[in-house]
């Protein structure tokens, strides 16, 4: 297990913490995110996003449950040549009452997706669905502007600079 903690002062720095992991984290993450509401999770997927190349604007799905953005081919913003994601997944758990909804969202099949980057915000929600390989990303709301975000890789194999 390979873990960092940081504090952010500012949802810029939070931003910039998520796009410096974008350039690091292998290209079928699965990134969970877990913390209070106001703590930062999609502050940090704004971030994420912005670090793979997406332009479009990133919000929370927290009604739509779902939403997917698609990556280009290639990506200037990353060091690899070519990117093999196809899709990042932006998931909002919020309003799921029970891990039995979970089957229904189609959630299991996208996990399964090889060629995406999935992050799934309120992940403690699914429970025994959660994947072993994987990147948890804790907020800890310290004030206003201050966030401890703690960065778990449930992955042995890879680390975090």
């Amino acid at each position: 297990m390979n873990e960092k903690s940081l504090i952010t002062k500012s949802a810029e720095e939070t931003k910039q913490l998520a796009m410096e992991l974008a350039q690091q984290i292998p290209l079928s993450s699965i990134i969970t995110l877990t913390g209070d509401l106001g703590a930062g999770k999609t502050t940090f997927v704004q971030g994420l996003a912005a670090g793979f190349g997406i332009e479009k604007p990133v919000n929370s799905p927290t009604f739509l449950i779902i939403h997917r953005y698609e990556l280009k081919t290639k990506n200037e913003t990353r060091k690899d040549e070519h990117i093999s994601a196809r899709f990042l997944y932006h998931i909002d758990l919020y309003r799921i009452d029970k891990q039995d909804d979970i089957v229904g969202l189609g959630l299991l099949d996208i996990l399964k997706e090889k060629e995406s980057i999935v992050v799934i915000e309120w992940a403690e929600k699914m429970g025994k669905f959660l994947p072993e390989e994987r990147i948890d990303v804790q907020f800890g709301y310290r004030d206003e502007n201050k966030r401890k975000i703690t960065i778990n890789f449930q992955n042995p194999s890879f680390k975090f600079q």
